[in-house]
Parts: C-alpha cells; sequence; structure tokens
C-alpha cells in the first residue's frame, strides 16, 4: 500500500510533469499539490478526483493503492441496459431540456409529481393521463429555490433498500447524495456499526458521518470516505459510489458554474422523483419512456 499523496508524486514523475504543469491540467493550486504531496494535509475528494483525472487514473486505482488489492469486481463490472433505471444520459438531457424551455419544463415536471401522487394513492386514471392535480408548475419554483416563507421536500421513498441502490448503481443508473446518504445509513443499520464503533476504530466522529451523510456537497476528505467504506465492509463500493457523484458535480461546476448548485438541486429533485416512480410499482416501466421523451403526461 502507498500513501495518496507520495503516489500522486510517483506518477506526476513518471509523466515528467512539474507540480506547475499539474495544477495548469488539473485546476489545483499548486501549493494544495505540494501540501498532498508531502503529507501536509489530508486531500479532499475532490481534488482527489481533479488530481487523477488529470494523471489519467479513476477510483479503482486509488481503491488499489490506499487498500494494497483491486478493488471489488461487482464494483468495477458494472451493468448496463436496465430500462427503468435513469443513468447519466437521462440526466444531462433532463437538464439540457429545463434550461432550454423552463416554463414548458415545470409543467412537465409538475406533471411527474402528480404522477408519482396519483400512483401513491392507487387512482386508476393515473396511467391514462388523468392526474391528481396536487403539484402546479410554481411549486417546482419553491422547490429550487429556498423561501423563509413556504418550503416543503420531497422525502426518500421509505422501501428502498440499501441492495436496492447499490443494484441501481450496478445497472449504470445516476445516483444523488441523498442515495448515497441512504445507503449509509440503511448498511449501517443492516451491519449493526454504531457511531461508538465508528469513533474508536476508524476516528470518524459524529460530526464526520453527518457530512458523509449530508444531501449537499461538502468538502470530504477522502481518507474519510475510504475508512467509512473499510469499517462497513463495502470493498470499494462507497468510494466508487461518492466518486461518481462527486465527478458528475465537478463536470457539473465547470461547465455551469454560475448555476451549478441550482442544476444540482434539480438534478436530485428528479431522481428522487424518479426514484419513486421506480419503486411504486416496479413491474411497470412506461413512465421511463416518459421521463425520455418529455411528453405531457396529462
Amino acid at each position: 500500500m502507498l500513501e495518496f499523496g507520495r503516489w500522486i508524486r510517483s506518477l506526476r514523475k513518471e509523466r515528467q510533469l512539474d507540480i506547475r504543469s499539474l495544477a495548469e491540467r488539473t485546476g489545483v493550486e499548486v501549493s494544495t499539490i505540494s501540501r498532498v504531496e508531502n503529507a501536509r494535509t489530508q486531500v479532499t475528494l475532490l481534488t482527489a478526483i481533479r488530481l487523477c483525472e488529470g494523471l489519467g487514473k479513476d477510483v479503482s486505482d486509488v481503491f488499489t493503492v490506499l487498500r494494497g488489492k483491486p478493488m471489488n469486481k461487482d464494483v468495477e463490472e458494472r451493468v448496463t441496459g436496465a430500462d427503468a433505471v435513469p443513468n447519466m444520459g437521462d440526466v444531462e438531457q433532463f437538464l439540457t431540456y429545463f434550461q432550454s424551455n423552463k416554463e414548458e419544463g415545470k409543467i412537465w415536471f409538475s406533471d411527474l409529481l402528480n404522477r408519482v401522487v396519483s400512483m401513491s394513492r392507487g387512482d386508476e386514471g393515473s396511467a391514462r393521463g388523468n392526474l391528481s392535480r396536487v403539484f402546479v408548475p410554481e411549486d417546482i419554483h419553491k422547490l429550487l429555490f429556498d423561501s423563509p416563507f413556504y418550503r416543503f421536500e420531497i422525502q426518500y421513498p421509505p422501501t428502498i433498500a440499501a441492495r436496492d441502490i447499490f443494484t441501481i448503481y450496478q445497472h449504470g443508473g445516476m445516483l444523488t447524495l441523498i442515495d448515497i446518504g441512504e445507503y449509509v445509513k440503511k448498511v449501517r443499520r443492516d451491519r449493526q456499526v454504531t457511531l461508538a464503533r465508528l469513533e474508536q476504530e476508524a476516528n470518524i466522529t459524529q460530526s464526520i458521518l453527518s457530512r458523509l451523510e449530508s444531501t449537499v456537497i461538502e468538502q470530504i476528505k477522502l481518507a474519510d470516505v475510504f475508512m467509512l467504506d473499510t469499517q462497513l465492509g463495502q470493498e470499494g463500493t462507497l468510494l466508487s459510489m461518492y466518486w461518481s457523484v462527486y465527478s458528475f458535480y465537478e463536470r457539473l461546476y465547470r461547465r455551469h458554474a454560475a448555476s451549478a448548485e441550482q442544476n444540482l438541486k434539480l438534478v436530485s429533485i428528479f431522481i428522487l422523483t424518479c426514484r419513486w416512480l421506480q419503486f411504486m410499482n416496479p413491474q411497470d416501466i412506461t413512465w421511463i419512456s416518459n421521463v425520455r421523451s418529455y411528453e405531457r403526461l396529462a
């Protein structure tokens, strides 16, 4: 096993790059790279992603370096082709559609939420487009912009188990921090891993765990993610999940820096709505065709 900073330095030298060249390639400051390479700071996950992408390495390489053995094949060999699992392409298409057709997008999105409500009530007309009218387009704006006067949130489907979330990921589905937070909580419960054990064996405190289970992008440490992965017996699964979500956030920020936070929130709400549609009636996958074509539901 190698220390992450030493590994980065050896890769940089193999590629005959000085620190300034690597900084220009990755967007990581020279001083930060120097501190990482000399183990004078704990590298954040975002910084690790930027450095690894700049040096042509991925999460499986990081796991092998930190753990001294290859990543679990169930994580590396992801399956593709699941019809009712929204993937990254679906998310990017949705963002493009919504940004180009905001008013129509709000109508479409409110219809999607109304379908969830209708299905949860068992309304027979929901499949024919006769939806309950609980949400209106103005509610989409309220979901995206916090208001001190009016606020509501969409809850995570309680029937989704940790194995379900892993299956979504294994089939190339797009995960959000909400998914990962729920995954961590459910795995901890299933394996009976207490906070006291995490503090004693891995020095993961309540504040660290709260950040790792948070639904907000945080400057979390690579070492904390890796230690939690180890304590939960994930063999790289959790590390890979975080890496995937934070890599998406990084690309989103680079493309749309001014609106990155709003877009991330929009993606989270979109995926959360899809989760309800996925698990309320798993046998019915007709809704995904609507999601991918943006046809009106009413």
